[in-house]
């Protein structure tokens, strides 16, 4: 089966990190993985979206994809009112052996806030992925049309 796809235009270095991922996933498909909570909704291998009452959404990592990248080393996290679409790239991570890993993004709307932990202590994506390590949270614009595109945890 497909484990990720790249779009074009893409750089070597991006061919390269996403290869690196794929051999990582094979050998460590044995590993325990922190349980998803129930009640997200996520893109398959790349992030979650949870919506609150009002329904604004905070976006975070599956550990999925997370086991599958080295010791990150820097965030790049979008901007606060940025709009930004579902599928699209909404963030990207850069690892200890220099590879960057872009991050789909769950839902279509606007950034509402991001996660300021993260600037000091990107670990925390790895150790913390369905709490403290979330990366933004989102005003959801097209929210039931996205939805259909999304897993629900159980």
């Amino acid at each position: 089966g497909a484990f990720d796809y790249i779009p074009k235009p893409f750089t070597p270095d991006e061919l390269r990190s996403l290869v690196s991922r794929a051999f990582k996933k094979r050998v460590e498909e044995d590993t325990p993985e922190p349980v998803m909570p129930a009640g997200l909704h996520y893109m398959i291998g790349h992030t979650w979206l949870f919506l609150d009452k009002e329904n604004i959404g905070t976006v975070g990592l599956v550990y999925d994809f997370l086991r599958t990248v080295n010791r990150i080393m820097n965030i790049e996290q979008p901007k606060i009112n940025q709009a930004v679409c579902q599928g699209e790239v909404c963030a990207k991570l850069e690892d200890e052996e220099k590879n960057i890993h872009r991050i789909w993004d769950p839902a279509s709307g606007r950034v509402l806030d991001i996660n300021p932990l993260l600037r000091d202590n990107p670990s925390l994506l790895k150790s913390a992925p369905y709490t403290e390590g979330w990366l933004f949270k989102i005003a959801p614009i097209n929210l039931e049309e996205d939805l259909k595109g999304l897993v629900k945890s159980q």
